[in-house]
This record gives C-alpha cells, structure tokens and sequence, in this order.
C-alpha cells in the first residue's frame, strides 16, 4: 500500500511539469501547533467500547517537493503541486508516525510585480499516514482542506524563495492492528508554514 501511495504521488508530481512550464524546488513544512481527536472502534463495543481522546502533536519539521505554474511574473493565478514527508508524533505519546501528503494549492494573487508576489487562496491536501503505538500499528487516509497564503520572492539566476503558512481541517481514517480495537477516525487540525527554493523554467531570464 505504501509503494502504491508514493508512486501515485511521483505521478502526480511529474505530470504537470510535462504539460506546462513553471518552477521546480524543495522546501521544508514545519507544523506548528498540530492537534488531532481520535476515535479507536472495537469490533463488538459490548465487550470493548469505543475509545475517543484528543492529542497535541509535537512542532516538527519535514521535506518536500513542489511544482507551481505560476512564480510572479505573468499572472495573478496560480496552481500548486507539492508532495511531502513528515512524522507525526503526540508531545506525551510514546508513538511514532510517517505521513505522505500531496498538496494542491489554487493561487490567487493580491500583489505581483517581477521580484514579489503575495498570493491567497485555498489548499487541499490527500494523504496517507500510518503509525506503531505499544505494540500495535495503524494507518489511514488522510482528507483535508486549509486556507493559505503566501508570498514569492524571485531572484537573480531564475531562483525563487517562497514561503507560505495554512491552517488545516483535516479527517483521517483507517484500520488498526495488534489490538482490540479495529479501526479509527481522527480530525487533525493545526497550522503549517513552509519555506522552500525553487527553480523557474520556461521563462526568460530578464534579471
């Protein structure tokens, strides 16, 4: 299942930038207040009830690729593409987590000149995490939707620094092993900012 999820994302990534030019980069996601409420559902709730507790979720960092259309230069709108890595994990949890992310994020310019642009708009995110706890593990899906805003800083050489920062409401659900209960749901929410490089192609050099 994960090799499924992450070459579906590969996909994902790599489809656009073969259809239209734009920009191409790295950039680091940093969560910053994350919590999340969960509910563990057993089997036959007569011989176990349901579980449901809420969890803080410790500031940590990650990795990520994005593609964007659209860095500064000729339109107001713009669409991007990222994929990211991160691992979740509770601030007095002994359990660990991966996750995989793809982020689509629909730009809509507030101010755009050749060197800046300052953009917001909404970010849907589709992921897939899984966890190991005490001895027992599970993973699920991962639905969401954030408001973001952002802004583009275009340098010399076709390089561009970007950062932005969204606040996510998020669902997630999915199966659990190795214990009594069989399945969760969960409703992330919390705020993210991300700061990346990118390199801008398709476009003349005008610097």
């Amino acid at each position: 299942m994960k090799k499924t999820v992450i070459s579906l994302a590969a996909v994902a990534i790599l489809t656009p930038m073969i259809l239209q030019a734009g920009g191409v980069g790295v950039y680091i996601p940093y969560s910053i207040g994350q919590k999340t409420s969960s509910t563990y559902y057993a089997e036959n709730e007569l011989v176990t009830p349901n579980r449901t507790y809420d969890t803080n979720l410790k500031d940590k960092p990650g990795i990520g690729f994005a593609f964007a259309t659209n860095l500064g230069k000729e339109s107001m709108t713009g669409y991007k593409l990222g994929l990211e890595y991160t691992n979740p994990e509770g601030e007095f949890d002994p359990s660990s987590g991966s996750m995989i992310n793809i982020l689509n994020t629909l730009e809509f310019g507030v101010y755009s000149n050749d060197f800046v642009r300052l953009w917001i708009g909404p970010r849907i995110n589709v992921g897939y995490a899984w966890y190991d706890n005490n001895g027992y593990s599970e993973g699920g899906v991962e639905l969401g939707i954030a408001p973001a805003t952002g802004v583009n800083v275009n340098l010399a050489g076709n390089v561009s620094i970007t950062f932005d920062i969204d606040y996510k409401f998020a669902w997630q659900g999915g199966s659990v092993s190795g214990s009594r209960y069989s399945s969760y749901t969960s409703s992330p929410t919390g705020m993210t900012a991300r700061l990346g490089v990118m390199y801008r192609f398709g476009e003349e050099d005008e610097y």
